[in-house]
């Protein structure tokens, strides 16, 4: 009876949580850091023909000062130049296609499609906590510690941080997925093993890293840990094999806007 309550109290949990979540994004306005919107939104404006500046050099006494200065808005797409080439392309290109699903649905305001964006960022971002907690609810919270469950879902960062469009966010939330899966199966020898799976969410890991490398701080402890405590040739050589593909994928879509190989 007490364990029925509190999955109950689970529930009541997930739902606040994801209550804050919608709020934060119906009140998230403009951007917490530069990266938002000029790494992120602005190359999808560019995909959709609304921003030419991106990654053309353009000669106009607007864009470059009279001293030969870079004007501070020409300095923010340096990173997208055809010469420099380090932003992937992965995430503008979801953005991309979620937005022409807005317009076929006849949705046309570009900041109902920014609110649906961050709705998208913000639901995925949630999806990838809820997880994290059930993967982890018997090691931490083995006493069923509702102020814990109401600590943990209504904590005020999670829902301002996942409502940004920030690389880091949605990197972060493709990682946790993959994450909680492989620390289940590794963890937990009573789950049946399905090949297929590992793959998906080892994809999953893969995708984390194309869209910010720098998370291969992260996910490199992680694997060697796979490796030296639980190691098993098999899965290991799946889990590579979903790397190695989620990184040519990340690769091909690079390839996509430059027509040639891109390594960013």
């Amino acid at each position: 009876m007490n364990n029925q309550l509190s999955k109950k109290y689970i529930y009541f949990y997930i739902l606040l949580g994801f209550i804050l979540h919608i709020i934060a994004v119906n009140f998230s306005i403009g951007f917490y850091n530069d990266d938002e919107h000029f790494q992120i939104l602005e190359p999808v404006a560019h995909l959709m023909g609304l921003n030419i500046m991106l990654t053309s050099e353009i000669y106009d006494p607007t864009v470059f000062n009279s001293d030969g200065t870079i004007d501070v808005l020409r300095w923010k797409y340096w990173e997208w130049k055809e010469s420099i080439r380090i932003r992937p392309w992965l995430q503008p290109y979801i953005y991309f296609y979620f937005i022409n699903i807005f317009k076929f649905l006849n949705i046309t305001n570009p900041f109902t499609w920014t609110l649906l964006i961050k709705l998208f960022s913000s639901i995925f971002g949630y999806i990838s906590i809820v997880y994290l907690f059930f993967s982890t609810k018997n090691d931490f919270f083995k006493k069923n510690n509702h102020f814990n469950y109401l600590l943990f879902f209504s904590f005020w960062f999670y829902p301002f941080l996942h409502s940004r469009t920030s690389s880091e966010n949605l990197s972060f939330s493709f990682f946790l997925i993959g994450f909680c899966f492989l620390y289940n199966l590794f963890k937990n020898r009573e789950i049946k093993f399905n090949y297929f799976l590992l793959l998906c969410y080892s994809f999953c890991l893969g995708l984390s890293l194309v869209i910010r490398f720098n998370l291969i701080f992260v996910l490199f402890p992680f694997l060697l840990w796979v490796i030296i405590i639980k190691f098993d040739f098999k899965k290991i050589t799946v889990l590579g094999l979903g790397l190695v593909l989620s990184l040519s994928f990340g690769l091909y879509i690079d390839s996509l806007y430059w027509d040639k190989f891109a390594f960013t």
